[in-house]
């Protein structure tokens, strides 16, 4: 028996081959269709194991950067940065008529806006 995990589903199918090719041709195209439709399914699983994994990485690091962005709000960390950038795309498309001390203030009030 299995275990699922990448590793195996790859030992599975070079198995099912192996076993097909050793045993001879197959008898009716039935049994045939049989083992193209399990190392089918076994591709299918690999895929759905991919996916899950790079899924959890990518949430993981959502959650960590959006609690870093709730809890730290000094000059230095991620949410300053941030609304230090959105402040100078403000400035640099005001055409002068505020200053940068006005487009902070309205960049702060941006970020408040974000679900993080």
């Amino acid at each position: 028996m299995y275990t699922l995990s990448i590793k195996n589903l790859d030992k599975a199918k070079e198995e099912i081959m192996n076993s097909i090719r050793t045993e001879g041709p197959l008898q009716t195209g039935y049994l045939l269709e049989i083992v193209c439709h399990i190392i089918d399914k076994l591709n299918e699983i690999e895929k759905t194991l991919n996916n899950s994994i790079k899924n959890a990485k990518t949430e993981n690091a959502m959650k960590i950067l959006s609690t870093e962005l709730k809890e730290d709000k000094e000059p230095g960390s991620y949410y300053h940065e941030w609304m230090c950038n959105l402040a100078c795309k403000i400035f640099d498309n005001c055409d002068n008529k505020l200053t940068m001390k006005e487009c902070n203030k309205i960049a702060a009030k941006c970020v408040l806006l974000f679900n993080w």
